[in-house]
């Protein structure tokens, strides 16, 4: 039996929920403190990461659209 009281969030709501923000607006004092608190250089793979999840923020859901090689290479590596 589910909940009456219960309200489905969508992770967009649940982080502006949350935070008190859009979602964009987030992602960018996330990526300001990263910038101004990064202490140590990251791999190669987490930076694939962010990126694709800064792009995700930007442009929503990774379609067939950007289903190419280097969409998401950082150094060149992937393009070949």
């Amino acid at each position: 039996m589910a909940d009456e009281n219960h309200v489905r969030l969508s992770e967009v709501q649940l982080i502006q929920s949350e935070f008190g923000y859009p979602l964009e607006e987030v992602h960018k004092l996330a990526v300001q403190y990263y910038k101004k608190e990064q202490q140590e250089p990251i791999g190669y793979e987490d930076r694939i990461k962010l990126m694709s999840l800064s792009k995700q923020i930007q442009h929503g859901p990774i379609s067939d659209e950007f289903d190419n090689a280097g969409w998401l290479d950082i150094t060149g590596n992937d393009v070949k």
